[in-house]
């Protein structure tokens, strides 16, 4: 069987790719630039060019395929362009499912996000939750709004499978995906030591292996039109670089920013993007996401994919491990 999907030059898409060449399946990887990536070419992996904006290319490339995985995504900060996040990551997804239904795909997994599930609120949230809530950054928006797409090609014969990953992190591909891993190095080179706030907002952090296990798990057990939430450990920023700091044997102080200081920061850091190009370090939506509580509940994953994140010691001392080596 040959499996179609997106996003394999990414951070969890690679992981994914290398699971499923290594298990022998035939992957259809429709990529940006094949040239970029003569690994998965050597690897067996059939590359295909094209933007998420070309449907009669994502139908050439899934022709064959009985299953599929949708991961690509415009994941940035920021854009100039808000209209770049609907484009991308709506539209995007919307081609992908209509080349899905044009070709007869089987089944296809689509990647979302926990954000458009969250904030939690004095305990972990669910996927049972609305997914609409103030304060979703543009890339969040974008991705609740093709959630809310995936009935009308359910009806049309097309079985989807959603998964929404929490903080996912691990050794890789050091992009904003894997921003944790980013603050973990700033944080045992002595670079970072503020948190927002006051430090004690939770969020669920997850491993990036068992992430690509939930997906692989969500196509082979996960139910047509559910979603399911793939976290690990609830913990606040001031735990997650205790952790670090006791891993690491580098032990440094961390002092909280004010909201509404870091807020200006932010502000500032936007108007420096529009004004010069410099791509802001943090926009005010974000600043708005970290003060709030993420904790995330993995109970519906466990029980019907078989989901087991590891504890969150183990994936930072790898993490560190990867880094050092």
């Amino acid at each position: 069987m040959a499996i179609f999907m997106t996003g394999a030059t990414g951070f969890i898409g690679s992981h994914l790719a290398s699971h499923l060449i290594e298990s022998g399946q035939q992957v259809h990887a429709y990529v940006r630039n094949p040239e970029k990536v003569p690994d998965l070419a050597a690897r067996g992996v059939r590359l295909f060019a094209g933007e998420l904006d070309d449907k009669k290319a994502i139908v050439r490339a899934m022709e064959g395929c009985t299953f599929g995985y949708h991961l690509a995504a415009f994941a940035k900060v920021w854009d100039r362009e808000q209209a770049t996040f609907e484009r991308i990551n709506y539209g995007g997804g919307i081609n992908v499912m209509e080349a899905a239904v044009e070709v007869g795909l089987q089944k296809l997994v689509l990647t979302s996000t926990g954000g458009v599930i969250g904030p939690s609120t004095g305990s972990p949230a669910h996927e049972g939750q609305s997914g609409h809530h103030d304060g979703m950054t543009a890339y969040e928006r974008s991705k609740a709004r093709l959630e809310q797409a995936v009935p009308g090609y359910i009806d049309r014969g097309l079985e989807v499978v959603i998964v929404n990953p929490a903080r996912v992190f691990g050794p890789g591909l050091l992009s904003d995906s894997n921003s944790e891993v980013k603050l973990i190095r700033s944080y045992v080179n002595g670079r970072f030591r503020f948190v927002p706030g006051d430090g004690h907002a939770r969020a669920s952090y997850c491993d990036v292996e068992d992430v690509v296990h939930g997906h692989i798990a969500a196509m082979e057990r996960g139910r047509c039109g559910e979603r399911y939430l793939l976290g690990g450990d609830n913990v606040s920023y001031r735990e997650f670089f205790d952790l670090v700091g006791q891993l690491s044997g580098k032990r440094y102080r961390l002092f909280g920013v004010p909201i509404p200081l870091l807020l200006g920061f932010a502000k500032f850091q936007v108007w420096m993007a529009r004004n010069f190009g410099r791509y802001p370090l943090i926009t005010p939506e974000l600043v708005r996401k970290y003060a709030q509580d993420w904790s995330f509940s993995s109970d519906k994953a466990r029980r019907e994919l078989g989901y087991e994140p590891r504890p969150l010691d183990q994936t930072i001392q790898r993490t560190i491990d990867w880094l050092r080596s």
